[in-house]
């Protein structure tokens, strides 16, 4: 596949879904990640430990989308956002520092938005086109990316790694799969286990109690 068909999957994937349910599994290895962010480049190696964590995810828009913890670090916690209305079992203090678990539970919308709207990553990554596969029986095309410097020293929408890969679905052009690489280790993958598009988004669901 040429790049300006992947460049043109990505700046038009939200156009082609109005609602997205996703199980979403994080592998992520937190000494590696954090050792990385600390610039520890000429540190050893930390030991691998790499750590798991399921999300349900409901997203329509960035200011109305919901996230369940489903297993791993912070599993019960639940995330949600109505328009101006925010529903959390959480406070942000106990949820920790770093990339593995806290950010994409409490930190900015726009962590969640990047594997719906990955037109956000064009302007940060060079990507390079590589071969297609499937994931969660969906096909897509595996693409290796750099970081790009552009006007800033840092990526915003993920943490500075050495390359990333994405697989960009092939029919709606969203991720079904991003993952950092540091020092030849893949640091922290999302991956989708499950994915349903333009299911109604009802509005019990956007209140606590209600079953998930």
């Amino acid at each position: 596949m040429k790049l300006e068909d992947v460049l043109e999957l990505m700046h038009l994937a939200r156009r082609r879904y109005t609602t997205i349910e996703a199980r979403i599994r994080r592998r992520f290895e937190p000494a590696l990640v954090e050792a990385h962010r600390s610039h520890g480049v000429g540190s050893p190696m930390p030991a691998h430990g790499h750590v798991e964590a399921v999300d349900h995810v409901r997203f329509q828009s960035p200011t109305r989308w919901r996230v369940d913890a489903e297993s791993g670090p912070g599993a019960g916690l639940v995330n949600i956002h109505d328009g101006e209305q925010t529903f959390r079992n959480f406070r942000f203090e106990d949820l920790g520092g770093g990339y593995g678990r806290g950010v994409y539970l409490g930190g900015p919308q726009t962590y969640r938005q990047v594997m719906w709207e990955p037109n956000m990553l064009i302007p940060e990554m060079w990507l390079e086109p590589r071969e297609t596969e499937r994931v969660d029986g969906r096909d897509g095309v595996r693409v290796r990316a750099q970081p790009r410097q552009g006007s800033h020293d840092y990526i915003v929408l993920w943490p500075r790694a050495d390359r990333y890969e994405l697989v960009v679905d092939l029919e709606r052009g969203v991720l079904l799969q991003l993952s950092m690489f540091v020092r030849g280790r893949e640091a922290m993958s999302d991956e989708l286990l499950s994915v349903r598009f333009d299911e109604p988004l009802i509005d019990e669901l956007m209140r606590f109690g209600q079953a998930r």
